[in-house]
C-alpha cells in the first residue's frame, strides 16, 4: 500500500497551493468528509462531452504505461462514435508514475487523442480505489448528460452493439433509467487472509470473512445519476483499497441500490471468446476479458456480423415490394 506519508504529502501540496477544498456545501453531502479525494488534475479533457448527446460514456481504468491497450481500444470498440444511432464515447482514467519518460509520453498521447483523465495520485494496485473515485468524479462533473455510464478495465473488449440492443430491448424496459447498476454480481466472496497474496486483507482493514454482494470490476453499467451519488457518498466513507468492493459493494449498499445481475453477458476465458462470439445462440455476450491481439480479432467478427445483419435487413425490406 502507498504509505500514508505519500498521501499526506500530496494533500499538503494542495493546502499550501491554496487549492479549493471539497466542502459539504459544494456537493450537498451529508456527514463529515473522511475521504476528501484532494487530488488535482494533470490532464483533464473537460470539454470532451460538451454539446454531445451521449447514450453511453465509458471510462476505462488504465495505467500510464499501457499505451498498447489504449490504442487497441481506440482502434476497435472505442473507434466508432455511433452504434445503432446511439452515441458512445470512451475516456481513460489513470494516476501518475515516477517515470518521467512515461509521463511525457502520456501527455503527448493526450495531446493527440484528448481522451485521458489523469490525477496526481500514485498509480498503484493499492490505489485503485482512488482511480475508481476519479472516474466517478470526472463523469459526474463533466459528462452529466450521458444516459448511462460504463466502467471497464483496459483488458476488456466491449461488444457495444450487443450492449445497446440489450439496453433498448430489456434493461430500460425492466429497470428504467434510474438507480441502475448492472454487472456480474459476486456473492459470498471470501476475504483473502493469506498474507503472501496481493489480495491479502487483514482483520484490522476488514473484519468480516465474507464480503457482502458486489460487482466484478471488469465491467459494470450504471445510470448516470448513480455515478454522482456514488462519488458524493465516497467523500463520507472511509477509504478501503479493494476498489471493486468499495465502489460497488460498500457505497452501493449505503445508497440502498439493488444490483441487477448481468452474469450471462461476460466471457473471461481468452481461449474460448471467438467460439462463444461466433455461437449464434450467444450473440448477447457483451464483455470479453482478452489480450490485445484477441481484441482486434473480436472487433473484426463483430463488424462482419453487424454488416451481414444490416444487409439481411435491407434485402428483407426489398422483398416486401
Amino acid at each position: 500500500m502507498v504509505s500514508a506519508g505519500i498521501v499526506m504529502q500530496f494533500r499538503s501540496v494542495f493546502v499550501t497551493a491554496g487549492r479549493h477544498r471539497t466542502t459539504q456545501t459544494d456537493l450537498h453531502i451529508e456527514g463529515p468528509v473522511v475521504n476528501p479525494h484532494l487530488f488535482r488534475y494533470l490532464l483533464n479533457p473537460k470539454t470532451f462531452c460538451s454539446k454531445k448527446d451521449i447514450f453511453i460514456i465509458a471510462y476505462v481504468h488504465s495505467t500510464p504505461d499501457h499505451f498498447e491497450k489504449r490504442d487497441a481500444i481506440r482502434q476497435t470498440w472505442g473507434k466508432m462514435k455511433y452504434y445503432l444511432n446511439k452515441r458512445a464515447e470512451v475516456v481513460f482514467i489513470m494516476g501518475q508514475v515516477a517515470n518521467t519518460g512515461v509521463m511525457t509520453s502520456v501527455r503527448n498521447e493526450s495531446g493527440i487523442h484528448g481522451d485521458i483523465v489523469q490525477e496526481d495520485f500514485v498509480d498503484s494496485y493499492r490505489n485503485l480505489t482512488y482511480k475508481a473515485i476519479a472516474g466517478l468524479k470526472w463523469v459526474s462533473t463533466f459528462c452529466r448528460q450521458a444516459v448511462y455510464v460504463l466502467k471497464t478495465d483496459g483488458d476488456i473488449f466491449v461488444n457495444v452493439y450487443a450492449l445497446v440492443k440489450y439496453m433498448q430491448s430489456t434493461a430500460e424496459l425492466r429497470y428504467a433509467r434510474t438507480k441502475l447498476i448492472q454487472c456480474i454480481v459476486w456473492q459470498n466472496m471470501k476475504v483473502i487472509r493469506n498474507n503472501s497474496s496481493k489480495w491479502y486483507v487483514s482483520k484490522e482493514e476488514f473484519s468480516p470473512n465474507v464480503y457482502p454482494p458486489y460487482c466484478s470490476g471488469s465491467a459494470y453499467l450504471m445510470s448516470s445519476g448513480v455515478t454522482g451519488r456514488l462519488y458524493r457518498t465516497s467523500l463520507t466513507t472511509q477509504f478501503f483499497w479493494v476498489d471493486d468492493y468499495y465502489i460497488t459493494g460498500l457505497l452501493v449498499h449505503k445508497l440502498n441500490i439493488t444490483h441487477r445481475p448481468y452474469n450471462r453477458a461476460y466471457v473471461f476465458d481468452n481461449s474460448r471468446v471467438l467460439e462463444e462470439l461466433n455461437n449464434t445462440k450467444h450473440h448477447s455476450y457483451v464483455f470479453f476479458h482478452v489480450n490485445v491481439p484477441m481484441m482486434f480479432k473480436l472487433w473484426n467478427v463483430v463488424i462482419s456480423r453487424e454488416s451481414k445483419d444490416v444487409r439481411a435487413k435491407h434485402y428483407k425490406r426489398l422483398d416486401r415490394y
